[in-house]
């Protein structure tokens, strides 16, 4: 949802022409800038957005107080992506006059500025516009584009406060969006998306059958449902979903990659190597983590360390891919290699990697020889983590008896 900044202006200037046709009106007789703005509303409608903004500039130069100069000057900056400046054009249109003209003049003004902020990026400043502008009671044909934009700016929030790591603000954010403006699949889809990074599979589930029963059939979509399912345990459901992903004609890299982990998934790792390979080369950098994960499934650790190397190269510093490059270095023999990966995982302080990043420095130990330092923290490891139930209580307690005859 989170829309680019090239197609959001994009999206934007196709529509604006038909739309100043409604704003601005017709006026009669001669005013000063008149041609230089006629000139400009034709230049615009050519497309010739350069040429348009200079005699938009002559004609306010000539009569600064015509406010359909500045709304089409703020439209055509729009167009050349100068979006502050265009909230500034449009910000010289707003009075705190009654006349129904001016109030029309303002609801157009404040909708311009929304735009311009919407598209630098400046989400509240943004909505701030839109719901000035829908408080005004003329041009009520606006309201629905306003609306509209005001979704797609909220929406943009939400990824920004998903993307810091602020879950809670941005599912409180998805529950008024859907109140506010009625059940939406993409809403339910983002939601379920930010409960399954809280760990609430259940709740996530939910919302992924919401987004599919709201008519999305998007292959990201089923992976996020088949993701739900596998995590709840809930095998015989995954698999269904699986295959249905599989059979599904991608129309796009997206829905290619989500067929790739569906095919991974359920074991068809020819498939899901040719379709990773294929992505990885065109710079998908999801499709190269997979492509590593499937190489580490095959035992390739070479190759693996190689797909991770890039992830790095393009700027991934996660706790994960520092965690499997260590591991990889172990298996191929590079130990020195290793314990530089096993120290980037230790400074980055990951509660969640605790328990994997000790036993990995127990195996390093070993690898060094230090066998007393590795028994040493295996008798810890074995306090901190594991228990009778625990699924590794059997070969923990192997390897520990192994060390300890080592040492003795």
């Amino acid at each position: 949802m989170n829309v680019g900044i090239l197609a959001k202006s994009q999206k934007c200037c196709f529509a604006l022409t038909a739309v100043f046709l409604l704003l601005l009106g017709c006026g009669c007789g001669f005013r000063t800038g008149e041609k230089e703005y006629e000139r400009g509303v034709e230049a615009y409608g050519k497309g010739a957005y350069r040429e348009a903004a200079q005699y938009f500039e002559q004609a306010i130069s000539e009569n600064g107080d015509r406010a359909e100069y500045y709304l089409y000057y703020g439209f055509t900056l729009i167009a050349l992506a100068d979006y502050t400046k265009a909230a500034q054009s449009f910000e010289r249109v707003i009075l705190d006059k009654e006349f129904d003209m001016v109030q029309e003049n303002n609801k157009s003004a404040y909708r311009g500025a929304g735009i311009a902020y919407y598209l630098a990026e400046e989400e509240e400043k943004a909505l701030s516009c839109f719901y000035a502008a829908l408080q005004i009671p003329y041009l009520q044909e606006l309201d629905e584009d306003i609306r509209s934009y005001m979704v797609q700016v909220n929406a943009a929030l939400l990824e920004r406060y998903r993307a810091q790591g602020e879950l809670a603000q941005a599912r409180e954010m998805c529950d008024g969006l859907l109140r506010d403006y009625g059940e939406s699949a993409d809403l339910f889809r983002m939601r379920a998306d930010l409960w399954m990074e809280e760990g609430a599979y259940e709740a996530a589930l939910a919302d992924f059958d919401a987004a599919i029963a709201a008519g999305d059939t998007r292959m990201g979509t089923l992976l996020g449902k088949l993701m739900a399912l596998q995590a709840l345990g809930r095998g015989e459901e995954a698999a269904e979903v699986s295959a249905a992903i599989a059979a599904m004609e991608p129309s796009g890299d997206e829905e290619v990659l989500a067929g790739a982990i569906a095919s991974f998934s359920i074991g068809d790792y020819d498939a899901a190597a040719k379709s990773f390979g294929y992505l990885a080369d065109k710079g998908v950098l999801q499709a190269r983590y997979y492509l590593a994960q499937l190489y580490i499934g095959q035992e390739a650790y070479g190759q693996a360390a190689q797909s991770l190397r890039v992830l790095e190269q393009k700027g991934v510093n996660s706790a994960e891919l520092y965690y499997q490059m260590a591991v990889c270095l172990l298996a191929t023999g590079d130990t020195s290699g290793a314990v530089q990966y096993y120290r980037k995982l230790e400074e980055k302080q990951e509660q969640a990697y605790k328990r994997r990043q000790d036993k990995l420095y127990i195996t390093l130990l070993e690898k060094q020889g230090d066998y007393a330092g590795a028994y040493e923290r295996m008798e810890q490891y074995l306090a901190d983590y594991v228990t009778p139930q625990d699924a590794e209580y059997e070969e923990a307690h192997k390897e520990y008896e192994f060390l300890r005859q080592v040492v003795e």
